[in-house]
């Protein structure tokens, strides 16, 4: 075997190099650092998986009332702000509680309901759940539930569910957040800069 040493090797004619034939394997010695972050070069016909470049937050910006049955949170959304908290990339939309995707990929939905139970309450089952729609809310269907009890007027009780959603279309593929309550008046509660009732999205990677 040969070895070749040099310092740089650049094109002699046009605008590309080609480095072996077709069917030959490169092979790169153990220890090998290829650096692509000096110059930042485009990769082209490379499938790459990208880190994480999206994470947001949204909160309940008021308390929401509820009676028996179930209920969506259609109102009162706003991205989480203040006491160091921020969002990077596109970051989400929302529209009467309808979120939707700025891209495609994997993500992660954390949802954290906070309750409050109101006057003459004495025991309730309540749920929190995720929404999802891949015809922009023509139809949708529960993704995630999850269930607990509040027992007496004054209660406060919270849940938090995940979900990990393959997004491939963002003009389809969207969410709503909500539960249900078996009895009485109730409250979400939501308010303040303190993030009692909201929801986290992370973009994990490419679908």
């Amino acid at each position: 075997m040969s070895t070749i040493k040099v310092n740089n090797i650049e094109n002699r004619n046009g605008s590309s190099i080609t480095i072996g034939k077709t069917g030959t394997t490169v092979d790169f010695a153990a220890g090998t650092t290829v650096d692509f972050s000096t110059n930042s070069p485009t990769l082209t016909g490379v499938a790459t998986t990208n880190g994480i470049t999206e994470a947001d937050q949204w909160k309940l910006t008021t308390n929401a009332g509820v009676g028996a049955g179930s209920y969506l949170l259609s109102a009162n959304w706003s991205r989480q702000t203040g006491r160091g908290s921020g969002y990077f990339g596109t970051g989400m939309t929302e529209s009467s509680g309808v979120f939707s995707f700025p891209s495609t990929g994997y993500w992660l939905v954390q949802f954290q309901q906070t309750w409050e139970a109101g006057a003459g309450v004495t025991t309730n089952q309540i749920s929190s759940y995720i929404k999802y729609s891949d015809d922009n809310f023509s139809t949708s269907n529960t993704a995630t539930e999850s269930f607990g009890n509040i027992t007496q007027s004054g209660d406060y009780e919270s849940i938090t569910i995940s979900y990990l959603l393959d997004v491939t279309d963002i003009s389809n593929q969207k969410l709503k957040f909500g539960g249900y309550v078996s009895a009485g008046t109730n409250y979400i509660y939501g308010g303040g800069s303190v993030f009692y009732t909201g929801v986290t999205f992370m973009r994990l990677g490419d679908t």
